[in-house]
């Protein structure tokens, strides 16, 4: 996109009309205008692009951030400052955010990254009473480490 605005700006300096300019690189009249217009009040550096449009996503935390995140999780929540021995996605999103110095990642984003570094989703809670286990229903996760399966295993049988 910057290639073409440079050719235009080249072509308009040969003397060379806008609708011309607009023909021969097969963009409209406007956007011509608004490059000259661009060029005029913030010089060369006011056509170079801006990037995508749309939200920037999070950078991904780096290997060396993804295993100081993973060694604080293995300490378990009590260590990392919570009151109970339950890990939610909420909970770990703040040692994310604590141990990388970023903003808290959303609760999808930081299920994602459990599941890259290989954690799941516990559901038993056979020890809790009904009470608890209702309480707890749909808000807390026991996150533990899952085994990594050979490939052999992975393949259907």
């Amino acid at each position: 996109m910057e290639k073409r605005r440079h050719e235009a700006l080249v072509l308009l300096a040969d003397g060379i009309s806008q609708s011309e300019v607009a023909r021969r690189l097969g963009v409209s009249r406007q956007a011509v205008s608004k490059w000259v217009t661009a060029k005029r009040d913030g010089g060369v550096k006011a056509l170079v692009s801006k990037g995508k449009p749309g939200r920037k996503t999070a950078p991904t935390p780096t290997e060396i951030e993804m295993k100081k995140v993973e060694a604080m999780l293995l300490k378990g929540p009590v260590k990392n400052g919570f009151r109970d021995g339950f890990w939610t996605l909420r909970r770990a999103a703040e040692v994310f955010a604590r141990v990388t110095g970023r903003q808290r990642p959303s609760i999808s984003r930081t299920w994602g990254l459990l599941r890259t570094m290989g954690w799941r989703c516990q559901r038993s809670a056979c020890h809790q009473d009904a009470i608890e286990l209702a309480e707890l229903r749909g808000r807390t996760w026991n996150l533990e480490m899952k085994p990594q399966r050979s490939e052999a295993e992975r393949l259907p049988q």
